[in-house]
């Protein structure tokens, strides 16, 4: 489970990873951990094995990862072996249809000076 919160967002997310070794800093460092298991997993398992990761799309978070960075990590997750990936992109915040009234609601809540 890659995604909001748990343990290997948290070495990818710039706001949460402080390190200052091998698993800190750039997106590449910050990836390792993930392509580590990731390729453990599938070294252990072979090819046939279906590998899902959970990868969050967007943190939500001001220092967040960036939409480029996601993709990077998605490509190296893909070529350490993921077979498929289940997205995740709610946070905290829950997602809504834009056209629903709570939606709507929400953005003028939002855009109203206050």
């Amino acid at each position: 489970m890659g995604s909001e919160s748990y343990l290997l967002n948290q070495f990818l997310c710039p706001c949460t990873n402080h390190r200052t070794d091998a698993y800190g800093g750039s997106i590449e460092n910050r990836m390792q951990l993930a392509r580590e298991i990731v390729g453990t997993i599938r070294e252990v398992c072979g090819e046939r094995f279906i590998v899902i990761y959970r990868l969050s799309l967007i943190d939500l978070v001001e220092g967040g990862n960036t939409w480029d960075e996601t993709v990077q990590v998605a490509r190296a997750l893909e070529e350490a072996g993921v077979t498929m990936f289940k997205p995740a992109s709610a946070g905290t915040k829950r997602v809504c249809r834009p056209s629903s009234p709570r939606c709507r609601a929400r953005r003028s809540r939002r855009s109203t000076p206050g």
